[in-house]
């Protein structure tokens, strides 16, 4: 079992991971969000890894505050967060409003696939 810090801005919870897309990497900076099925990572960020996610044929329907959109998805070779890895990850590509100074959302498709609680308490995730 494995405790990590998270980082608290108000009520909302930030971590960090790490992507790798061929011989890129990139660290982000992510809103923890129990809330979203999917990990989002903002177009920069993948551009900036040349990622070319205007050749997606996959498309993700989000329902966000300010309506619905549609989003490309994208495969990276593999998303690191909490000590844990999947390879193959599929994100969706979103850039959120600049003044949520993150570069995604760490969504459940990430979480639900380890042993993972959240003490929004002690702002910790504890994995297994």
């Amino acid at each position: 079992m494995k405790q990590y810090s998270l980082i608290r801005k108000g009520n909302i919870f930030i971590t960090k991971a790490s992507v790798r897309y061929r011989t890129d990497f990139g660290r982000l900076t992510l809103i923890v969000d129990t809330g979203s099925s999917r990990t989002l990572i903002s177009r920069f960020e993948l551009e900036s890894m040349s990622c070319n996610i205007v050749s997606s044929s996959k498309i993700q329907r989000l329902v966000t505050a300010s309506g619905i959109v549609d989003a490309p998805m994208f495969t990276i070779d593999s998303f690191f967060c909490f000590g844990k890895r999947i390879d193959n990850f599929e994100i969706v590509a979103y850039d959120l409003p600049r003044e949520s100074f993150v570069d995604g959302l760490l969504g459940m498709d990430f979480m639900s696939s380890f042993d993972i609680s959240i003490s929004t308490k002690n702002g910790t995730v504890i994995v297994k």
